[in-house]
C-alpha cells in the first residue's frame, strides 16, 4: 500500500499493513511530529510482499494525491503489534483506558535523515537492517535510507556544582544493563520519557494515586548487545554465527528515579513498590536502594529536564517544529578537526507522547478489550542539569493524544 506510518518499518517480520493518516487535532507547535513538520514527502511506499514494491513506487510518481487514495486504517492482524495500555482522566474511578498502537511516521524520520546531513550536525547512524537484500522488506523510506537511520547524539553530561532543590520524594538507586536509549529511533542517549511513564503508571496502579516522577543518570555506557542466529551451511549441519540486535541502542549505568504524588500527600507504600521494580525501559535493575526523603536534596545526577520552554522563547519562528529542535540541538556548536565541539549544550529529542491517528474504536484482537486507536510518536526538546522543578513529569490527556511534560 501507499502509507504514511508502518509497524514494519522497525521490524519486518510483523505481518500488519501501514497505515495512511493524518493526527487527529491540533498539537502543540513546540512538539515534533507529521503535523507541526513540513515534509517533503508524506507518501511512502510501504508493500505487503516483495511483488508490490515496484508497483507502489510507480505509484508515488504520480504527482496528484488523489491518486493515491484516502485514509486507510486497517485492523490489527499480527498479535505481536505493539499495544500501550494508556490511562485517561477518570482511570481510578472507571477503569478508563485506551489500547494505543503507535508508530512511526515515514515523513519525519525521513526528514530528520535529509536534515541531519544537510545542516552539518553530529548524528548516529544506526542500521535497522544490515542485509541489502532485505532493506525492502521494511518499506520506504527505509529502503531508500539503505537500511539506516540517522539520529541525534547525545551523551550523559557531567553535572557538577550539585542543585539548591529540596523537596518531598521517594528515591529509586540502582545499576541498569540493557536499558533502551534509542527513543523512538530518533535520538539515542536518554530512555523515552513515553517508557519512564509507563513503567511509573505501573506504579500509580498499584497505589492508587496520580505520580509524577524524575529521572537522572551518571556513568552510562552505550553498547551493542551481541546474539546469536543461526545459520544453514552445506549438509544437515547448522553452524551458529554471532549476530547484532538492530532495533534498538543500549546501555548501562547508574540511574536514579524520584516519584512524588501529584496531590501532595504522604509516600506511604511507594517505596515498597519501587523496590519490586526488577527491570526499566528493557533494562535490567541490580543493587537497588528505595529511600524515602522529607525536605531533602535529591542524588547528584544528571536530570532528564523538559526544555520546551527554552524552544519557545529561543527557536519557534526559525521554521517548522524540527528546524527549531535542530537549531536548539546545534547551537554554539561546530567541528574542529573533524570533532564536534559543543561543551555548554546538552539539548536533544525524546518521545514524550503518542497523537491520535484516528479517533478511538473497537477492534479485534485489541488488548483487554479495551478501545484501540492508531497513533503517532511525538517528541519534545530536552536538556540535562542539576535537579530543579523542570526536571519532574506529569502526564496529560489532550483532544489530540497524550503526552508527558514539566509539571506544573
Amino acid at each position: 500500500m501507499i502509507g504514511t506510518h508502518s509497524a514494519k518499518m522497525f521490524n519486518a517480520r510483523l505481518k500488519q499493513p501501514g497505515v495512511r493518516a493524518s493526527i487527529v487535532g491540533d498539537v502543540p507547535l513546540h512538539l515534533v511530529c507529521s503535523k507541526t513538520v513540513d515534509q517533503r514527502q508524506r507518501f511512502f511506499s510501504m508493500p505487503s510482499n516483495a511483488v508490490q514494491i515496484k508497483e507502489e513506487r510507480d505509484r508515488l510518481l504520480i504527482p496528484d494525491e488523489t491518486m493515491v487514495g484516502g485514509v486507510e486504517l486497517p485492523d490489527l492482524t499480527d498479535g505481536r503489534v505493539k499495544q500501550l495500555l494508556v490511562p485517561l482522566h477518570q482511570w481510578r474511578v472507571h477503569d478508563d483506558y485506551l489500547t494505543l498502537t503507535p508508530l512511526p511516521s515515514a515523513g519525519v524520520l525521513h526528514e530528520l535523515w535529509h536534515r541531519l546531513y544537510d545542516l552539518k550536525l553530529p548524528y548516529r547512524k544506526w542500521a535497522i537492517q544490515p542485509t541489502p537484500a532485505a532493506w525492502a522488506n521494511h518499506g520506504d523510506p527505509l529502503s531508500v535510507q539503505r537500511g539506516a537511520v540517522r539520529m541525534l547524539r547525545r551523551g550523559v553530561a557531567d553535572v557538577k556544582g550539585g542543585s539548591q532543590w529540596r523537596g518531598n520524594f521517594v528515591c529509586l538507586r540502582a545499576r541498569v544493563e540493557g536499558m533502551n536509549i534509542s527513543s523512538g529511533m530518533v535520538a539515542v542517549g536518554f530512555p523515552a520519557v513515553t517508557g519512564l511513564g509507563g513503567l511509573v503508571h505501573a506504579v500509580e496502579r498499584q497505589v492508587d494515586q496520580e505520580l509524577e516522577f524524575a529521572f537522572g543518570m551518571k556513568n552510562c555506557q552505550w553498547q551493542s548487545v551481541k546474539r546469536t542466529t543461526n545459520t544453514r551451511v552445506t549438509g544437515k549441519k547448522v553452524a551458529v554465527t554471532p549476530g547484532y540486535t538492530t532495533d534498538e541502542i543500549t546501555a548501562n549505568g547508574d540511574v536514579v528515579l524520584l516519584i512524588r504524588r501529584k496531590d501532595g500527600g504522604r509516600h506511604t507504600g511507594l517505596d515498597k513498590r519501587l523496590l519490586a521494580l526488577t527491570r526499566l525501559c528493557g533494562g535490567s535493575l541490580h543493587d537497588a536502594e528505595v529511600t524515602l526523603h522529607s525536605d531533602a536534596c535529591p542524588p547528584d545526577v544528571a536530570y532528564l529536564l523538559d526544555a520546551s520552554d527554552d524552544m519557545r522563547r529561543d527557536a519557534l519562528g526559525l521554521g517548522d517544529s524540527l528546524d527549531a529542535a535542530l537549531h536548539m540541538y546545534g547551537k554554539d556548536g561546530r567541528w574542529v578537526m573533524g570533532e564536534w565541539s559543543q561543551p555548554r549544550n546538552g539539548y536533544t529529542l525524546n518521545a514524550s507522547g503518542y497523537a491520535f491517528l484516528e479517533e478511538p474504536k473497537e477492534r479485534e484482537l485489541a488488548r483487554g478489550g479495551y478501545k484501540h486507536a492508531w497513533c503517532e510518536t511525538v517528541y519534545s526538546l530536552v536538556t540535562q542539569g542539576a535537579m530543579s522543578n523542570a526536571a519532574w513529569w506529569s502526564r496529560s490527556v489532550n483532544d489530540w493524544g497524550v503526552n508527558w511534560h514539566e509539571a506544573s
